[in-house]
C-alpha cells in the first residue's frame, strides 16, 4: 500500500474513532508503531523508507486533528529517525507544552524522555499514566522499563523487583504485551547474572518463549534468550546458535 501512494493509509481504515481527538490519537499511535518497524540497519534508504512515508502522513493527520502531546511525540519519533535532531528538538518543545490529560499523552511524554535518557521524567511520566489508567498495559510496561533502567544503575535488588511487579502487572491486563513478557525475562535474566540467583533461568527462559509468542520476531527478546542459552555452557550452544541465526536473519535479510 505504502509503495504505491503517498503513504495515505487512513483511506483504509474504519471505526477508528468517533470524533477528532480519537481519531488523531489512533493514527499518531499507528504512526508510533510504523517508525518501530522502519529499517534500522539502512541509513541511506531512511528517507525513502515506506514504513516512515507511512508514519509521517499518519502523524502529520494527528496533528491536524488533535495536536496532541501524542501527536507531537510522533512527529519527534519520525524526525529522530531520520537524523533530523534540529526538527525532533522542535517536536519535543511542543510535545512538552502539550496539554497532557490522558494515559495516552503521559505514555508518549515519557517515551520521548526515555529516549532523551531522562529516566526519572519518563518514570514520572509512565507512573502518571498508570494512576489516570490502571488497566493500561501498555502503561504499566513501559513503567516497568523505566524502572528497570534505573535497576541496572543502582544495582538495587528492591529496584528490580520493583520493575518486575509492573511487568507482571502489564502483562496480566494484556498477555500479548511482547515487552512486558521481555522485560519480565530480563528481570530474572538480571537475577541470575547480577545476583547469581541461578534458579531464576528457567523462569527467564519461559518468559522469553512467552514475547515470542506474542512476537515471534522481537529480536531484543530473542537476542537475550540466545545469551541466556550461550551461557550455560555447550549442551546449550546449537540452541544459541539457532536465535543468534534467526535475529540475524530478520535484521538483515539480504544476507
Amino acid at each position: 500500500i505504502s509503495q504505491g501512494t503517498d503513504g495515505n493509509v487512513e483511506q483504509y481504515l474504519t471505526n477508528y474513532g468517533k470524533t477528532k481527538a480519537e481519531q488523531g490519537t489512533f493514527l499518531a499511535q499507528l504512526a508510533i508503531a510504523h517508525v518501530k518497524k522502519a529499517n534500522l540497519n539502512d541509513p541511506q534508504g531512511k528517507l525513502v523508507d515506506p514504513n516512515l512515508k507511512i508514519a509521517d502522513y499518519l502523524a502529520n493527520k494527528a496533528v491536524e486533528l488533535n495536536p496532541s502531546v501524542e501527536a507531537y511525540a510522533a512527529k519527534y519519533f519520525i524526525a529522530s529517525r531520520k537524523g533530523n535532531e534540529i526538527e525532533a528538538e522542535n517536536y519535543l518543545v511542543k510535545a512538552e507544552g502539550a496539554p497532557a490529560t490522558s494515559a495516552v499523552d503521559y505514555i508518549a511524554l515519557g517515551q520521548i524522555r526515555a529516549q532523551k535518557g531522562n529516566v526519572d521524567g519518563a518514570s514520572a511520566a509512565f507512573r502518571q499514566a498508570t494512576q489516570l489508567d490502571p488497566t493500561n498495559s501498555i502503561a504499566w510496561g513501559k513503567l516497568g522499563e523505566s524502572i528497570f533502567s534505573k535497576a541496572q544503575i543502582s544495582g538495587s535488588r528492591g529496584v528490580f523487583d520493583e520493575a518486575l511487579s509492573c511487568f507482571k502487572k502489564s502483562r496480566e491486563l494484556f498477555a500479548y504485551n511482547v515487552e512486558a513478557w521481555s522485560g519480565e525475562a530480563n528481570t530474572y535474566f538480571s537475577f541470575a547474572s547480577k545476583f547469581k540467583d541461578f534458579q531464576f533461568i528457567p523462569l527467564a527462559e519461559q518468559a522469553y518463549k512467552k514475547a515470542f509468542k506474542a512476537d515471534l520476531n522481537y529480536w531484543p527478546a530473542r537476542l537475550n534468550y540466545a545469551k541466556i542459552l550461550y551461557g550455560q555452557g555447550p549442551s546449550r550452544y546449537l540452541d544459541a546458535l539457532n536465535e543468534f541465526n534467526h535475529i540475524i536473519g530478520r535484521l538483515y535479510p539480504e544476507n
